[in-house]
Order: C-alpha cells, then structure tokens, then sequence
C-alpha cells in the first residue's frame, strides 16, 4: 500500500478518535471518512486547532466552520436541551432558536410555555415572548407583553422593545398612539431603524413632509459619522433612500 494511503488512513483514524472521544461524532464522522484529506484538514482546523490554540479568535474561526459544515448544529443541540431539561432557559433558548429560523408559530408556543410560574414576569422570557407574537401577526398579543414587560421589569423595557411596541400598535392601525410612540423614541435610538421606520409610517399615514426631514436628516448623520457606523446601517440607509426615491 503507497505511505500516502497510509497516512491517510491514520489521519483519518486519529480524527475519529478524537470525534468519538470529544463527542463530535455527527456530522463530523461522515465528513472524515468520506472527505479523507479535505474532511480532516476541516476537522483540525475547526475542532483541533481551537482547542489547542484556546484563543478568542480560534474559537470565533472555529464556530463559523462548524456553522457552516453544520449549520443545524447549535439547534439540534437547544431542543435535546428543551426535550430533556425542560426549563424555562433551555426553552427560551430554543424559542429563540426557532425565531432566527422564521419559525414564529413553534417560537410563540415555547415562550408562551416558558412563560409561567416563577417566570411569568421574567423580561428576558416576555421580551422574547411579544417578538414571537409580533411576528405571528398577533399585535395587541404583542402589545399587552410590552406593557406587562414595561411594568413588571422596567430595566427591560429598553428601545429595542419600545419600537416594538410602536410597531404593534402601527400593525393594529393605533396610529395616533403609535406616531407618539414612535416620536418618544427616535431621539433616543441608537442607529436609523427607529428613525427610518417612523418615516415610513409617517409616510403611510399622509406626512410626506416631516418623513422626508427625518429622512434627510438619518443620511446627513451617517454621513458624519465613522465608515463603520455606515456599514452597521447599510440595510437602513438603504430604506431611507429608496423611501427619497433615489
């Protein structure tokens, strides 16, 4: 047998023994024994080498390699912990697992679930429970969590969750409540989402003038500011010119 047959064989043994051994059997087994040269030159760098190295960096390269050879993985991982622990953080974790999936409906139960006893007034759980409900379409659901959320646990009650709450009552047609809402909070909010969406629904709701200041005014700021801070806006920056129709 040629030595590079060999030392192909070996490396592949040595990468499934340490599979086994640190249990990343799936779906790293498949990946060495298929992929013999490529499948353990993955594994070393995305498993091995973060281990040995035990830098925040190794660890953030190993991460986006196991994401993207297996990007179930941090899933599978969150419903055995909700299946076989059943707390109210295992389920909050896996709930939010299923709101970055776009599975709002499998969300909403498990924050719904998590939700009770002890936990009925916990913030992080309700904060995640009116997100859930917001993207069902569910808005007054949405909106009395807020309110639960703002009185229950005010220190959680922060902007992310006040543009929240405007939106849900701009989604049930409040509209003199939610332009309240949504003036309170844009001075306040850090980045242009709050801003760029009170235009739009400033626009929707026949105030052409005053969205396109506001407008104006998000694209003037950006402009001032670091390349860094206008890269972490693109996506709204790009809103707000196509709402100034260029």
């Amino acid at each position: 047998m040629p030595l590079i047959a060999i030392a192909t064989i070996a490396l592949q043994i040595l990468c499934g023994v340490h599979a086994v051994r640190s249990g990343n059997v799936w779906p790293w087994i498949y990946i060495i024994v298929f992929l013999p040269v490529i499948g353990c030159a993955i594994y070393f760098f995305a498993i091995v080498l973060p281990e040995l190295a035990g830098t925040r960096t190794a660890h953030r390269a190993r991460q986006g390699v196991v994401k993207l050879v297996d990007p179930d993985r941090d899933y599978r991982r969150k419903r055995e912990a909700a299946d076989l622990v059943g707390s109210a953080d295992a389920k909050r974790a896996l709930a939010e697992e299923y709101l970055a999936r776009g599975q709002a409906g499998e969300a909403r139960e498990l924050f719904e679930s998590a939700a009770e006893g002890i936990y009925a007034d916990d913030g992080v759980i309700l904060h995640g429970l009116a997100r859930a409900r917001f993207a069902t379409g569910d808005f007054a659901g949405a909106q009395e969590v807020l309110e639960r959320l703002e009185t229950v646990d005010p220190g959680r009650f922060d902007p992310p969750a006040e543009l929240l709450l405007a939106r849900a009552l701009e989604g049930q047609e409040r509209n003199a409540e939610a332009r309240k809402a949504y003036a309170a909070l844009v001075p306040r909010f850090q980045g242009e989402e709050a801003r760029v969406r009170f235009a739009r629904f400033l626009m929707a709701t026949g105030e052409d003038a005053v969205a396109r200041r506001l407008l104006d005014d998000s694209l003037a700021f950006a402009e001032r500011s670091s390349p860094r801070y206008r890269r972490d806006q693109k996506e709204w920056l790009g809103e707000a010119r196509r709402l100034l129709g260029g």
